[in-house]
């Protein structure tokens, strides 16, 4: 198993504890983060959107800072 399915199985985990809210790791985009930014991997939060009912500045500041 590679690192980014471990990531994104966390994830899940993650969003099933905070928002209750049951996801699939397989519905999650885990990526190696561009040379520019800092960090080894990125989630892409915007699939998360709907599911959450949340705006990505809301949902990034509540529940992916703890997750992550």
């Amino acid at each position: 198993m590679n690192i980014e399915i471990n990531i994104a199985n966390l994830i899940a985990q993650g969003v099933k504890h905070i928002y209750n809210q049951d996801i699939t790791p397989a519905e999650l985009t885990v990526q190696p983060t561009k040379k520019e930014f800092e960090g080894d991997f990125t989630l892409v939060t915007f699939a998360l959107t709907k599911l959450l009912r949340k705006k990505p500045e809301e949902r990034n500041r509540r529940g992916f800072r703890r997750i992550c």
